[in-house]
């Protein structure tokens, strides 16, 4: 609960990232369950925390970063779709000028998307 505030997350927010219910991420910030090993793991990417220290076996869990700027809510909710979905990652490599994989053909689509005038700012 912590770290998700923290990051100016809500539990819906934190839950939709997750893939879960709602109120099952109600129950794990108050101690009635615990989360499994995959869901510990996408915990301490999203918040970029070491397993030990979700596990409290460590007061510091930071990942040190380069920057060392905290990321927002947004932020981590743009991280985790970018990773869980290989058309975004096309479209976003495309907008950026990195060349796209050849199986990643989707992309242009979605780049198509992107430019319609919903999306284009002015």
């Amino acid at each position: 609960k912590e770290l998700r505030i923290k990051a100016g997350m809500t539990q819906s927010e934190l839950s939709s990232l997750l893939g879960i219910a709602q109120n099952t991420l109600s129950y794990w910030e108050q101690n009635k369950y615990q989360p499994d090993n995959d869901t510990l793991l996408k915990l301490a990417n999203i918040f970029n925390v070491t397993l030990d220290y979700l596990l409290g076996r460590e007061t510091s869990g930071n990942i040190s970063r380069a920057d060392e700027s905290p990321l927002t809510g947004k932020e981590l909710a743009l991280i985790s779709a970018y990773r869980n979905n290989p058309a975004m990652q096309g479209a976003v490599d495309k907008l950026l000028g990195i060349p796209a994989e050849p199986e990643n053909n989707i992309a242009d689509d979605v780049v198509s998307e992107l430019n319609t005038p919903l999306f284009v700012q002015k």
